[in-house]
């Protein structure tokens, strides 16, 4: 700031002391209470408080788009949710876990939340059409657990030579 200049000479004169008394009261430093000075403090303090609330609130929406992104990057691009395991649930002893392995073993290494359950159950009655029920359970976050239930047996029929061929001789009906 630049020094104020001189007054001229003509209006240079002595000044009273009460006049002096007068300026400093109107134009001088004033001292506050200390109430007053508590008041401004927090006055500002809460407007500070109130610009950072202003702030916070405009930049939610950003804040929000930008943990769903990140979490949907973390769930649709890692390993962490390829199917590791499949596990095979049969209620009866004609149908072992192990035939059906082949239907279901191409799944593994998949991602779990882009598996459709509905193809699964395709392939397995393809290769299987005496199975009623499938159901295809995703247990996450890398499992997935196959129900099987079959036909009712009508009638069990043995052969002679054990193979299931016409050609033998019955031996036994249930």
């Amino acid at each position: 700031m630049k020094k104020p200049r001189r007054l001229p000479k003509e209006f240079q004169r002595p000044v009273s002391l009460k006049m002096r008394e007068l300026a400093s009261r109107r134009y001088g430093k004033k001292t506050r209470s200390k109430k007053k000075q508590n008041i401004r403090w927090w006055r500002g303090l809460y407007q500070k408080w109130l610009h950072a609330v202003k702030v916070f609130v405009t930049m939610l929406p950003a804040l929000i788009m930008m943990g769903i992104l990140l979490f949907g990057g973390v769930v649709f691009f890692s390993p962490w949710l390829t199917i590791d395991s499949i596990s095979i649930v049969t209620q009866e002893n004609r149908l072992a876990s192990k035939d059906v392995q082949p239907a279901v073993q191409q799944y593994i290494g998949e991602h779990l939340l882009f598996t459709q359950s509905r193809e699964i159950k395709q392939n397995i009655q393809v290769m299987f059409p005496d199975i009623t029920t499938i159901v295809v359970e995703k247990s996450y976050p890398n499992h997935l657990q196959i129900t099987l239930e079959l036909e009712e047996l009508v009638a069990e029929v043995l052969f002679e030579d054990g193979q299931g061929a016409s050609t033998g001789k019955l031996l036994w009906i249930t």
